[in-house]
């Protein structure tokens, strides 16, 4: 039963790891342009740190659980990302 607590909870750090990944990389693309079109960048880039401290703390999350799940007896080896 634990494990497949740890498995769904693993699934859905998985998602919100897709999840923060898109944002951050649609969030460099919007401060390249504004940059690139002379605008005011500094509340994107703002916004950039911010979705990329998020995405880290995602990672974390997803490795600390990669890492509980390797050590429960019998569980398939995990495919590195």
């Amino acid at each position: 039963m634990y494990r497949a607590m740890l498995r769904d909870h693993l699934a859905e750090a998985e998602r919100h790891v897709a999840s923060g990944e898109r944002i951050v990389a649609r969030q460099k693309i919007l401060v390249a342009e504004m940059i690139c079109n002379h605008r005011d960048s500094h509340e994107a880039k703002s916004l950039l740190v911010l979705f990329e401290k998020v995405l880290s703390q995602f990672l974390a999350d997803r490795n600390r659980l990669r890492a509980a799940l390797a050590k429960r007896p019998g569980a398939p080896p995990l495919q590195p990302r």
